[in-house]
């Protein structure tokens, strides 16, 4: 069961813990700029109480996959969630 709770004026509903699977999802996302591939298929799963990072030498698309979840670019293809 949900439960919903006020932190100033901000309310906040929040599943409980058995029931939360990932705090973020990232399925197959690519991106592509003109010929240049910036992003292939992508796909991570963080759960819940987990630290993740992204790591990389340049040119590997961490830049372009955290745009993407922002939302500050879009994804060729592939979900956000």
């Amino acid at each position: 069961m949900a439960t919903e709770t006020w932190r100033g004026k901000a309310r906040f509903r929040t599943e409980p813990p058995d029931r939360v699977r990932a705090v973020l999802e990232l399925s197959e996302l690519s991106r592509r700029y003109g010929d240049t591939v910036a992003l292939d298929q992508l796909s991570l799963t963080v759960p819940p109480g987990q630290l993740f990072g992204l790591l990389g030498p340049n040119g590997a698309g961490k830049s372009t996959a955290m745009k993407i979840v922002f939302g500050l670019a879009r994804a060729g293809t592939g979900q956000v969630r």
